[in-house]
């Protein structure tokens, strides 16, 4: 039984990881300086900065560790950054976008479900050659 997985995997995940934790931590300080009652303002608007910060950085390191693609002979589970994953059938898949070395999986809506490429994906061109014997047209 051929099996395959596509992780979405980025250079970027390493810098958002580093960025979750120094946020957070200013988060916590600023709001002990909020709770001490120094700069009242100032630490508000920090705190506010802060937290969105922390929830942008905190989104891209679940969506760089949970978000995938399963391939195998039965179908595709695809796995959101949030919510539940996600059974297609190969009939669901209406192309392969080939660019270069990247790769684009279009659903039958027209929604992209998974970019990967020959850098960071491990036999991406029998990844390619697995959906093309299961009938998903190609383009290029």
């Amino acid at each position: 039984m051929n099996s395959y997985k596509i992780k979405k995997t980025s250079g970027s995940t390493v810098f958002f990881t580093v960025l979750l934790v120094l946020s957070g931590t200013r988060l916590i300080f600023n709001g002990i300086s909020l709770a001490m009652g120094d700069l009242p303002l100032i630490a508000f608007i920090l705190a506010i900065f802060y937290a969105v910060l922390f929830a942008v950085s905190l989104y891209m390191v679940i969506r760089g560790r949970r978000c995938s693609l399963t391939l195998n002979d039965n179908g595709l589970v695809y796995t959101p950054p949030l919510g539940a994953e996600k059974r297609l059938s190969y009939q669901d898949i209406q192309k392969v976008s080939m660019g270069g070395r990247t790769y684009v999986i279009y659903t039958t809506d027209g929604k992209k479900l998974i970019k990967f490429d020959d850098f960071r994906t491990e036999n991406a061109s029998k990844i390619i050659a697995f959906l093309k014997a299961k009938g998903v047209p190609t383009e290029i």
